[in-house]
């Protein structure tokens, strides 16, 4: 039995919310009301967040997707929309590449194509070592303050309070999965179906600049930028992120016969 927790909203088209690094399905609440006015939304969290246990070895970014893909498989759907948020995005493209039949449309909201740099493996060590020797909790009040560019106190508690539920096993495991994923570009540029990139202007995790080079190479490919944002939409830009997500997912099933 598929053990990936999800919640359900509304009817009609599909839509997957895919969560991010030391988050939940709850990281969409403020979405979700609205979205499930017109679609079927369905919010998972991901394996080792919020109510989902852990693989218990070789945690990859591929491994991940495959148990998601398995509880969609479960919930019987034939086609959808997946959004994904940071690390839920690299989920969504690696569910895309096992499964692009399945994949009506994918949005990356803040999130990429590209494999970690060089300096961004260090960093990704360096928060290994950082966890091994001094735990969680010091290193969810640095990460939770460094995504946002708005920094309302109401939304910093809500994303503290959720990281600090992570599993110093859970933020160590993804780090290195995260580390060792593969360039995914050269896929995003071949996938037939739509392409959606959020950026926000501020980001200070995945740039603006970045994801305008990205977009450049991908044929189905559309970017919108966030003004005065940093990686979190959801909470920063919240009628602007609803906008982009609804319009974008209408497109994707406009034509969709099946």
């Amino acid at each position: 039995m598929n053990s990936i927790h999800y919640e359900e909203h509304g009817e009609g088209p599909v839509l997957i919310l895919i969560h991010g690094f030391c988050e939940s399905h709850e990281i969409w609440d403020n979405l979700i009301p609205y979205l499930s006015k017109h679609f079927r939304v369905i919010a998972i969290d991901l394996p080792g967040f919020g109510k989902s246990p852990i693989i218990k070895s070789n945690l990859t970014i591929k491994a991940v997707a495959e148990e998601v893909l398995e509880r969609i498989k479960s919930l019987h759907i034939q086609k959808c929309v997946v959004i994904g948020h940071s690390l839920g995005g690299y989920v969504g493209i690696a569910i895309a590449k096992e499964r692009p039949d399945l994949i009506q449309g994918l949005c990356l909201f803040h999130s990429t194509a590209s494999s970690d740099s060089e300096e961004k493996k260090r960093n990704r060590d360096k928060v290994i070592a950082f966890i091994e020797k001094n735990g969680v909790h010091p290193f969810i009040e640095t990460f939770v303050s460094g995504l946002f560019h708005k920094r309302s106190q109401e939304s910093l508690d809500i994303v503290h309070k959720m990281a600090s539920k992570t599993s110093k096993n859970t933020i160590i495991s993804y780090s290195r999965a995260m580390r060792d994923r593969p360039d995914m570009m050269g896929f995003l540029a071949s996938f037939s179906n739509k392409i959606l990139l959020i950026a926000g202007e501020n980001d200070t995790i995945i740039s603006k600049s970045a994801l305008e080079d990205q977009v450049k190479l991908i044929s189905n490919g559309k970017l919108i930028v966030l003004a005065e944002t940093g990686h979190m939409g959801m909470y920063e830009d919240v009628k602007h992120s609803l906008r982009a997500l609804k319009d974008f997912a209408k497109s994707c099933f406009l034509n969709d016969n099946s």
